[in-house]
């Protein structure tokens, strides 16, 4: 920073991945099940939220990991995916609980992403069909 600047440099992120090694650790003693959905960010910073979750056997929220994008793309859905079936659900047999958005289903369906084999189950989230039935109808 030269004398008399009064703008810091600045480091931007385009995505910001994480996962709390509790959560990865304790992912690991419950049924192979993730809901992953996109929430927009208000306020002074805006974006969306990626998260993936499961209900515990007391119907608590367990959250598993969540990622921080500028907005819901195939690329971001891509690169969370990616790094969620990496890091924190590597195990086989797991079914994925969303609402099968377009862009979320063109980003899962890549190969390099891993989740396209016969370990992995995509199905409708109960309460998105239902919302959109509403909308519609």
């Amino acid at each position: 920073m030269e004398e008399g600047d009064d703008d810091p440099p600045r480091v931007i992120f385009n995505h910001v991945f994480w996962a709390f090694n509790p959560c990865i650790e304790g992912f690991k003693y419950c049924k192979p099940l993730a809901q992953v959905d996109g929430t927009f960010l208000t306020g002074k910073y805006h974006g969306t939220l990626l998260t993936a979750i499961r209900q515990d056997g007391s119907r608590n929220n367990f959250p598993i990991a969540f990622e921080i994008v500028e907005s819901e793309t195939k690329e971001a859905w891509m690169w969370f995916l990616h790094y969620l079936q990496r890091y924190v659900t590597p195990q086989p047999n797991l079914c994925i609980i969303s609402d099968r958005g377009t862009v979320f289903l063109a980003a899962s369906q890549l190969e390099h992403v891993g989740w396209n084999g016969p370990d992995v189950s995509f199905v409708y989230c109960i309460r998105h069909i239902t919302s959109n039935f509403n909308k519609q109808f």
